[in-house]
């Protein structure tokens, strides 16, 4: 090769070797890519994840003017009271009776008693108890004659029915009866009796009651030297007012 031609290729080649050795170090091309990254513009001013926030968030709601509305104020319903009833219970009572009494036929005798017991709730109107009564029955006179009194008591059952929530009721009573007729007479036997009453107090009542005492009575009579006895039905009807306290 003449020498002039190879001062040409030395030439060549040297211009051509720093190309190559540039482009194959790391070096230059980080500068390179830093070069390109300075020189172009900023997509937005904000970062990505700021960018897409703004990117997706909805429009700001636009303020429409009202008119100012006012509110109905409703008054308070009155409270609704429910009307309580009392629960029927069982309850003590004492009562006092005045009236009258027949033990002799068309004979009128005063009379007054004194009572007490309990009553137990057996349904929402109707009670039933003991009773326990002290009784006299006055003398008096007609045409002339004399008619002896007596003291009496009795022991027995009573009850009571109410005719439903007003404030009248019925009463019915029965039981034993034993009466001293003075002189070391005396007498006993059964007694009924039915009543209508009302109460004025939940602790108070008024008492119309008749009472029929049911006895047997016997007795003797000579007639010359024979001697008869018998035994003969009769009754007593009392009538009276009472008025009961119960606790």
């Amino acid at each position: 090769m003449k020498p002039i031609a190879r001062h040409v290729l030395a030439i060549a080649a040297a211009a051509v070797l720093p190309v190559h050795a540039q482009s194959l170090s790391p070096a230059w091309t980080e500068y390179r890519q830093r070069q390109q990254t300075e020189q172009t513009p900023p997509a937005a001013a904000q970062p990505p994840a700021h960018r897409a926030a703004a990117e997706t968030a909805p429009p700001p709601a636009r303020l429409v003017a009202t008119e100012p509305t006012h509110a109905v104020q409703t008054p308070p319903s009155p409270a609704v009271t429910t009307p309580t009833t009392e629960t029927p219970r069982g309850a003590a009572f004492v009562a006092l009776q005045a009236g009258q009494a027949w033990i002799y036929d068309d004979v009128r005798q005063d009379t007054q008693a004194i009572s007490a017991g309990y009553r137990w709730q057996a349904g929402p109107v109707v009670q039933v108890g003991i009773e326990g009564v002290a009784a006299r029955i006055d003398a008096t006179s007609k045409d002339g004659w004399r008619f002896g009194g007596a003291d009496y008591g009795s022991l027995g059952a009573n009850a009571r029915f109410q005719f439903g929530r007003t404030p009248l009721f019925a009463m019915a009573r029965l039981g034993y009866w034993y009466a001293d007729v003075g002189e070391g007479d005396s007498a006993d036997g059964g007694y009924a009796g039915v009543g209508l009453g009302v109460d004025i107090h939940r602790h108070v009542n008024l008492t119309l009651a008749y009472t029929y005492h049911l006895y047997a009575s016997s007795y003797c009579y000579r007639v010359y030297s024979t001697a008869y006895c018998d035994t003969e039905i009769n009754r007593a009807d009392l009538v009276t007012l009472g008025l009961e306290a119960r606790f």
